[in-house]
């Protein structure tokens, strides 16, 4: 029984997360209403008012656990000071897995209406999850230099994961696993020298 609820839970919430994306294409998450939420859906309000308080907590939700996975992945490829190009292609993979995996919601995170806080929040987490690891691996380097290498990695990765959406996700996520490593960690070494 505990498995059916999961799965009528899960199938709601990600009806809900489909009309919130779709609405999200036209409008700003301020103009969005909880009516027209569930009509897209197909549920009633009430059903909404169980999991959301409005829609731009929905959004605020969605994107939390976004973050989480995010930093989830963060912590279990860390690179701990070396560039294991091995492990950090793993990294990508999975980074782009997660991207797949949540596609339409990450896409309208891109758009004008999505959130503007997002990239921001995502950005700091992965700073900070990597802050120490690539202190070490840079050593005793100019913090400045550090601190435009991390944020030309960080929209450098940003911005390929948009392209590669914006493509229609045509490249294999392998592929665009490897370019991501190739192109940050080496840039990481050709800074290092």
């Amino acid at each position: 029984m505990s498995d059916t609820m999961d799965r009528r839970v899960r199938r709601t919430r990600e009806r809900l997360t489909g009309a919130l994306t779709e609405l999200m294409k036209e409008k700003n998450i301020n103009d969005i209403s909880v009516r027209e939420l569930a009509e897209l859906a197909d549920i009633n309000r009430g059903t909404f008012y169980l999991h959301y308080r409005d829609p731009f907590d929905m959004l605020c939700r969605l994107e939390d656990e976004l973050l989480e996975q995010f930093a989830s992945l963060v912590e279990r490829y860390r690179f701990k000071g070396s560039l294991d190009f091995d492990c950090s292609n793993e990294f990508f993979v999975k980074i782009f897995e997660l991207v797949a995996d949540n596609a339409q919601l990450i896409s309208i995170l891109f758009c004008p209406t999505g959130s503007s806080t997002f990239w921001s929040r995502l950005g700091e987490m992965l700073r900070d999850g990597f802050a120490k690891d690539a202190e070490a691996y840079f050593g005793e380097q100019s913090p400045v230099r550090y601190g435009y290498y991390c944020d030309f990695a960080l929209i450098g990765i940003i911005n390929i994961v948009r392209r590669w959406l914006e493509n229609g996700m045509r490249e294999p996520i392998d592929e665009m696993g490897t370019l991501s490593r190739d192109l940050i960690l080496l840039s990481a070494m050709i800074l290092q020298q």
